[in-house]
């Protein structure tokens, strides 16, 4: 009986003396290098430390393209009520338009010195008469003007056949279209003329431009 209980004993302690290096043996296979790798790969997400969410996160960079410049609209032109009277609108519109078709088209050919006219208004409108249709209605009031000096109305009609042209000595096919209208002009207008003045000065005109004329129909 004895006996029997010291081999009961040994045996118990031999079992627990296994059970320990059998559990050191396992714990110590789990710390291996190759195990932790192992355990990652299974595991991606927990070894994957964690983002701290208190850190501001940068936003992506955006590429900007250079500004387009924006052109400034052109200021519009003042309205001219379509009720103003011709004086008004003369002076409005007349001496820009003459001075850009004079830029456009500069002419050599001017008279020696002469007084400064009582209305140079009609200047501007002689010298657009023909193709703008406000000068020529300026024009046809100043030149039955009787409060302008017989003079500068003789001057109004007679320089039709130089104002307006670019070079009237010198003339070509592409004078041809306004020494048309300015004929057609003096042939509506030759039968008001308010004197003799007038019509002498239209029937003179008259004939220059004719010869005019036939000058610019050789090219």
């Amino acid at each position: 009986m004895k006996t029997l209980k010291i081999i009961l004993r040994v045996g118990l302690a031999v079992a627990v003396g296994c059970a320990v290096v059998s559990l050191w043996v396992v714990r110590r296979e789990s710390l291996h290098p190759a195990a932790l790798q192992r355990g990652a790969s299974e595991h991606p997400a927990a070894a994957q430390p964690p983002v701290n969410q208190s850190e501001p996160v940068e936003p992506a960079l955006m590429q900007i393209a250079d500004p387009v410049p924006v052109e400034e609209p052109a200021p519009a032109e003042e309205a001219i009520p379509a009720s103003a009277p011709p004086e008004a609108v003369a002076s409005a519109v007349l001496p820009a338009k003459k001075a850009a078709k004079t830029a456009a088209a500069p002419n050599p050919a001017r008279r020696g010195s002469k007084p400064p006219p009582r209305d140079p208004l009609a200047r501007d409108a002689l010298f657009l008469a023909g193709v703008d249709p406000d000068a020529e209605q300026y024009w046809a009031l100043a030149i039955n003007d009787p409060s302008l000096p017989p003079n500068e109305r003789q001057d109004l009609i007679e320089d039709l056949n130089e104002e307006g042209f670019p070079d009237p000595r010198n003339l070509t096919a592409d004078d041809l279209p306004l020494i048309l209208s300015r004929i057609a002009l003096i042939e509506q207008h030759v039968g008001d003329a308010m004197d003799e003045v007038n019509a002498a000065a239209f029937m003179e005109a008259y004939k220059d431009l004719w010869n005019m004329l036939a000058r610019a129909s050789q090219w």
